[in-house]
């Protein structure tokens, strides 16, 4: 199977300047357990957990609780 199978198109992703509770709304609306965070010029800067999230003060930026270091590959991996 192929990560191009399985992927959202387009992604769903959320801002880094989005709070906590912002992300939060995102991902029970989709159903999803993690969210690409991305700045303002569409480039990946991290990913945010629902765990994460939850475990957050829900007033706080996405970027001060988001995963910086992401492991990412092709859709065709």
């Amino acid at each position: 199977m192929l990560v191009v199978e399985r992927m959202s198109r387009p992604p769903i992703t959320v801002a880094g300047e989005a709070t906590v509770q912002e992300a939060l709304d995102i991902i029970q609306e989709h159903r999803l357990r993690h969210l690409p965070v991305l700045a303002a010029d569409g480039a990946l800067v991290g990913i945010v957990s629902e765990k994460d999230l939850l475990r957050a003060n829900s007033g706080a930026s996405v970027k001060a609780i988001m995963t910086r270091d992401v492991v990412t590959v092709t859709e065709y991996t």
